[in-house]
């Protein structure tokens, strides 16, 4: 009989009078590797925070190692050695790779330690994986890739029954991912189990024995392995809209990049036409934030990189919304108007001149945008209105070329799907756009072609029929084989 790692009987929990989780149930076996999918992300960090730490419950109780460790009756308010990889982090920059394994480690107790010891240990663990990280390394020098390893890494010396990923795939690149959930096999088949908590069904799929979605604070469905597939998952969701084929005809050359060379993009060259979607996959996650800091900045790189044929002149013309704009590129505490026209041309400055130019900015987008666009506060606003005014504001400056930054960057499937429908108006406004990603997820059902760069490189290119081809099929084979060049270039 399996050994079960964990068990969330009829859970619910409020705080504040609001519900986060409602009847929840869920377990796990000892070995397995359970997916969980929000379709909303309500009540996902409350889950997170009741499995590591007994937060108190209003029903139901939580089995951890078959034993009681939660219950409503009476919380236990202690932690449970249930380790999260991912989000923000819980490694300590300033000290070496061996001190975070051992010593901030809780149940650490000894007075004197012996530092080559510890790193032995670090060194053999480290072997198993085939990876190299010296223990006296500081974490502060490390990669995103090598932090997730040594939190990994000091989970499994901690002697965790079970390993919460959270998000991972947005912190590595696709080649990264790979080698990370390899870690994640070997470990399962020793007995540890995982919690994989992903934005996208693909990306679960290809990892998860068992998935789990959860809408509402509450689990609607659990697949098995033979049960993955996207035909189950419809009737749960809104499937992607049926966007518009790129467009036939020779559209004459928006943006080219000849040879360009930066300190990690080794001689890229790209066409892109005017009404274009073209998306750049860099699965090494090293070249993006050098594209962007190019076509933003105008420096640090060699190479020609032109606008309608002549040099590009930065910012001109040229949009970009960043990874996780929510954050970047809104200003909290002022109105929706406010954040709406706050890159309108320096002329309408003038108090009279502003009202005047609001007045019209309402009109033309209120049909589309409706009341919410007289919100004197956007904090009251929900995530889609608010990706709703930083795409539709592309549109008002007139931006002939817009540059999105992740364009999937910690958004649910609800949430992807706005963003989708987001994508398509700017594309329907016949708003060039490029896409600067190092996740495939949903980015081919939005755009025209693909450019793959790998450790920077760019790798040959593919149609958009095999696009839809790789949005079916990509999860668990390889992607160079599906990758043929282009008739146009």
């Amino acid at each position: 009989m399996r050994q079960e790692m964990l068990r969330i009987e009829n859970v619910t929990v409020e705080e504040e009078e609001v519900t986060y989780l409602q009847h929840f149930n869920m377990h796990i076996f000892a070995g397995e590797i359970m997916g969980l999918m929000a379709l909303d992300s309500h009540g996902l960090k409350v889950l997170i925070q009741m499995l590591t730490d007994n937060i108190p419950l209003k029903y139901g109780s939580v089995y951890y190692k078959e034993k009681l460790v939660n219950t409503y009756r009476k919380s236990a308010q202690g932690y449970n050695r249930i380790f999260i990889i991912g989000g923000k982090g819980t490694l300590v920059e300033d000290l070496t790779v061996s001190d975070n394994i051992f010593v901030l480690r809780r149940g650490f107790h000894k007075y004197v330690i012996n530092r080559k010891v510890l790193g032995f240990q670090v060194e053999e663990r480290m072997k198993e994986l085939g990876i190299y990280i010296r223990p006296d390394t500081l974490v502060a020098d490390l990669s995103v890739f090598e932090r997730c390893v040594v939190e990994l890494v000091r989970a499994v010396m901690a002697g965790a029954g079970l390993v919460v990923l959270y998000r991972i795939s947005e912190l590595l690149s696709n080649v990264e991912l790979e080698r990370f959930l390899a870690f994640i096999r070997s470990y399962a088949a020793q007995g540890i189990s995982f919690l994989y908590i992903g934005n996208h069904h693909e990306e679960i799929f290809r990892i998860a024995d068992r998935f789990s979605i959860m809408s509402d604070g509450q689990i609607v469905k659990v697949l098995f392995k033979d049960e993955m597939s996207k035909a189950n998952l419809d009737p749960l969701f809104e499937t992607f809209h049926d966007f518009s084929p790129p467009r036939k005809e020779k559209n004459q050359v928006l943006l080219s990049f000849e040879h360009v060379r930066t300190e990690n993009l080794k001689d890229f060259h790209c066409q892109i036409r005017k009404g274009e979607c073209v998306a750049v996959l860099d699965r090494s996650n090293t070249i993006l934030e050098d594209l962007r800091e190019a076509l933003a900045c105008g420096n640090n790189y060699t190479g020609q990189i032109l606008y309608e044929g002549r040099p590009l002149v930065p910012g001109k013309s040229i949009g970009i919304i960043t990874a996780s704009p929510l954050k970047k590129m809104l200003f909290p505490g002022m109105s929706y108007m406010d954040n709406f026209c706050f890159s309108i041309d320096k002329d309408a400055q003038y108090f009279y001149k502003r009202r005047r130019v609001m007045e019209s900015v309402y009109k033309e987008f209120s049909g589309e945008l409706g009341e919410v666009m007289k919100a004197p506060d956007i904090q009251s606003l929900d995530k889609g209105s608010l990706y709703d005014l930083i795409y539709y504001r592309e549109i008002l400056l007139r931006h002939r070329l817009v540059v999105i930054m992740h364009p999937f960057f910690g958004a649910d499937m609800y949430l992807r799907l706005r963003i989708s429908t987001l994508i398509q108006k700017l594309k329907d406004r016949g708003i060039t756009l490029l896409l600067l990603t190092m996740s495939m997820t949903d980015v081919l059902a939005v755009s025209d072609r693909l450019r793959v760069v790998e450790d920077g490189c760019l790798l040959e290119e593919n149609s958009s029929a095999e696009n839809r081809l790789i949005q079916e099929n990509y999860y668990g084979e390889e992607f160079s084989s599906r990758v043929a060049p282009s008739p146009d270039e």
